[in-house]
């Protein structure tokens, strides 16, 4: 099966309706697809439902610095900030989490992730 694929998921996170997982600006927020934890290779992407806002700034530190560096220096792993980000658009409207999980396999920490947050 090919991985999900939404271009409004990226869209969204572009508008200025998102903001930055780590710093809470809605400046120049692009969408990050999770990298590492065997969702990253040569010529591969992860699904679209695993993306997440960045400021432009801070996802050129992930890549430049590499995703182990980033969630150590500012203590969010990119799964928390992942669901937050799906967390967010499925209570937009924008996807729903429970029709893409009748389709595709949603990985079972993703849930756990938006159960942590909520309990914050």
């Amino acid at each position: 099966m090919k991985p999900y694929r939404n271009k409004k998921i990226g869209e969204y996170i572009r508008s200025g309706q998102m903001v930055c997982c780590i710093t809470g600006t809605d400046y120049a927020v692009v969408n990050h697809h999770i990298i590492g934890d065997g969702y990253s290779g040569m010529g591969t992407k992860a699904p679209d439902y695993l993306q997440c806002a960045l400021s432009h700034e801070l996802h050129q530190e992930l890549h430049n610095h590499g995703w182990k560096s980033f969630e150590e220096k500012y203590g969010r792993t990119q799964k928390s900030m992942v669901a937050e980000t799906m967390g967010k658009l499925h209570a937009d409207g924008v996807i729903n989490l429970l029709d893409i999980g009748e389709s595709y396999d949603l990985p079972g920490w993703l849930l756990e992730e938006m159960e942590a947050l909520c309990q914050r």
